[in-house]
């Protein structure tokens, strides 16, 4: 019979094993309100936590981590929102979760969405794919700007007709963006998602990357 010794160093090299192939690195974020009103932000799979309770007004940013084996991350804004603080429950005008203040999945349409691809088949080994989709529709301007690329690696989209946005499953306007080994300092954040950013950011033209 094995030895509960065992069993643990068994269960750690199984666990080391899973990290290995459901991919290595993780992804950061930092997430900026420029709108105008307060916007409730959303994320899969890491969700907006009840703990927090609060929406982000114009100029406050979120910083997110997720870890290492996540496969992929969307993020997006829900807008005119109202929550008991008690119940965690409400409803919001845009992108509602059911009702719910943290986000599991659902979200209800029109829901202007930033997609992130982590290090799954079909990107390169060494980057993650990210997008804008408006495949569910639109409900608020949206930039990323992807942090390791020497381009800067803009995706803008203030309206929806923006020609730099999916507006249908798979037509392919993805673009990649390297990993970034430079951790320890501000540096280390892969990805900044804005919304309604600023007219000075950088405006995206329709060339796929």
């Amino acid at each position: 019979m094995a030895t509960p010794a065992a069993i643990s160093s068994a269960i750690l090299l199984l666990l080391f094993s899973f990290s290995l192939t459901a991919g290595a690195r993780g992804a950061t974020f930092t997430v900026m309100n420029f709108c105008p009103f307060v916007v409730y932000p959303a994320a899969i799979p890491v969700g907006w936590g009840a703990e927090i309770g609060t929406g982000l007004g114009i100029g406050q940013a979120w910083n997110l981590a997720v870890p290492a084996g996540a496969s992929s991350v969307r993020i997006w804004a829900r807008t005119n929102c109202t929550f008991d603080p008690a119940t965690g429950r409400g409803s919001c005008g845009t992108s509602d979760c059911d009702g719910a203040l943290r986000c599991d999945d659902y979200r209800k349409p029109p829901v202007t969405q930033a997609e992130f691809t982590l290090g799954s088949s079909g990107s390169a080994p060494d980057s993650y794919n990210y997008s804008i989709s408006l495949v569910d529709g639109f409900n608020v301007p949206m930039g990323i700007l992807c942090r390791a690329r020497g381009d800067g690696g803009f995706l803008t989209c203030y309206d929806p007709d923006c020609c730099v946005a999916s507006h249908r499953a798979g037509d392919g306007k993805r673009h990649t963006c390297p990993f970034n080994d430079h951790r320890g300092d501000d540096s280390n954040i892969d990805y900044e998602v804005a919304f309604c950013p600023f007219p000075s950011y950088p405006e995206t033209t329709c060339v796929h990357a």
